[in-house]
């Protein structure tokens, strides 16, 4: 597997899903609608997935690597 280098667009998509999650905090504390907080779940999870695909886009594994042993 590759080193995890500190790529910026990778840590700026986390930096997101952050954001978003803290808003949902501060939704669910102020007694929000859930349809509210259900929406900026939703821009959670999206962020989420695409810090994901970006970090796995560059540390899968080779297959013949021990990894896989």
């Amino acid at each position: 597997m590759k080193n995890l280098d500190p790529h910026p667009e990778f840590l700026q998509r986390l930096r997101c899903a952050a954001g978003h999650l803290n808003a949902v905090i501060k939704m669910a504390e102020a007694g929000e609608p859930c349809e509210q907080l259900l929406h900026q779940l939703g821009a959670v999870d999206a962020a989420m997935r695409a810090a994901g695909a970006r970090l796995s886009s560059w540390t899968v594994p080779l297959p013949n690597s021990e990894w896989l042993s």
